[in-house]
């Protein structure tokens, strides 16, 4: 059973990001099930409102201009043009501009509206003066706002009890991350570049690492714990001025390695090289680097901030500390220093378990379908797809 949906988001491809690569995982992959998906990407750097037409539905580029409400209006005018003008829910994919519109065009169109909030969506706008309004707004409209981490859910429901709010974790399609054995031999050569004549531990830090990363204190902590001269530090993607810095700062006593970001599928290779993929985030979603790591085998060493709470054991799938916490987190690098061969690998089966067992694309997708479909509701589908046949 499927239906049609008008799809808003600021975040999808081609731009990069754990937010665009979400959103672009759930697109395609309701679509290969039979959902029509009309998919509004705003962004600055379209430059005209346009479509594309995709195997079930439409991709509408549209621009994101200064002046917010002249482009939201025109959106709404040119919407029976560009899509296909019928649609039985909108969801709203996170972000300011999605969330801002969502509930108008819902509103419009008596509709249900589906919000998604990722992680960061919630954790600034609820503390935003300017933004609170919106988000308070769009969870307030939706028929169900789902969530990505237990604690998001308990914290809308905190301060909006009346609002119908699921967690669903994020999945990741194993199939299409798989490692080749170039991978494997390209990882093997990092190691060897960065050991040199010594056996240290690797860990890796990937993606665009904010303030709420923690990169700061998990590099304190790191020094606190006495294993900087044993440990290798990696570092993936986007760095803020200021974590450059301390890195800069502590060169005499820190070996790290910076790679630019880089192609998803290139960064397998630097995963296989890590003993430990590093998420010390003072609060978080659930990070896909998450997924993409245990996929490889490769444990954690993360703060039990969002949904690394909820998926991870300590000991089990890698070492655990208190967000922001910076002696605890020493202490989880100490472990992880101290891990034999053999608990290591137990360590990374338990990963890939995980990830088969809970974290795969089909189970993602399994429970968007039946929240939607309970919502929307047999009659209503049933409806639309007579109108198709017809």
């Amino acid at each position: 059973m499927s239906g049609s949906l008008l799809w808003l988001t600021q975040n999808y491809h081609p731009q990069q990001g754990g937010m665009a690569q979400s959103c672009d995982r759930i697109v395609s992959g309701l679509r290969k099930r039979g959902w029509r998906i009309d998919l509004v990407h705003f962004s600055s750097r379209w430059t005209e409102l346009d479509a594309q037409k995709k195997l079930a539905g439409v991709d509408i580029r549209c621009p994101l201009e200064t002046d917010i409400n002249h482009t939201l209006n025109c959106l709404w005018c040119a919407l029976p043009y560009l899509g296909s003008g019928e649609y039985d829910g909108i969801v709203a994919f996170g972000g300011y501009v999605p969330m801002l519109a969502a509930p108008v065009f819902a509103g419009w169109l008596q509709k249900p509206l589906f919000t998604l909030i990722r992680g960061n969506d919630f954790d600034t706008a609820v503390f935003d003066v300017k933004r609170v309004g919106v988000l308070e707004r769009a969870l307030k409209a939706s028929a169900r706002v789902v969530v990505v981490s237990q604690d998001k859910l308990t914290r809308i429901a905190g301060l909006w009890p009346d609002v119908a709010v699921d967690w669903i974790a994020n999945g990741i399609d194993q199939e299409s991350w798989q490692p080749l054995s170039s991978d494997r031999d390209q990882a093997v050569a990092l190691r060897d570049q960065w050991q040199g004549n010594r056996n240290v531990t690797v860990l890796g830090m990937f993606g665009h690492i904010k303030r709420k990363k923690g990169g700061g204190y998990f590099i304190d902590a790191l020094l606190r714990s006495g294993r900087a001269s044993e440990v290798h530090l990696l570092i993936v993607g986007d760095m803020e001025p200021d974590l450059n810095d301390k890195l800069n700062q502590q060169t005499p006593q820190l070996s790290y390695t910076h790679i630019p970001f880089a192609d998803r599928y290139s960064l397998i290779p630097y995963y296989l090289a890590c003993d430990y993929v590093c998420i010390p985030s003072y609060y978080d979603g659930m990070p896909n680097v998450m997924l993409e790591a245990a996929a490889l085998g490769t444990p954690m060493l993360a703060s039990r901030a969002g949904g690394m709470a909820d998926m991870l054991e300590d000991g089990r799938h890698g070492y655990l500390f208190a967000p922001g916490h910076t002696d605890d987190c020493a202490r989880a690098i100490n472990s992880a220093c101290s891990t034999g061969e053999r608990q290591h690998q137990s360590l990374s089966e338990a990963c890939q378990s995980l990830v088969a067992d809970c974290l795969n694309q089909n189970i993602e997708l399994n429970r968007y379908e039946q929240l939607l479909v309970a919502e929307l509701g047999q009659s209503k589908l049933a409806n639309h797809l007579r109108v198709i046949r017809e």
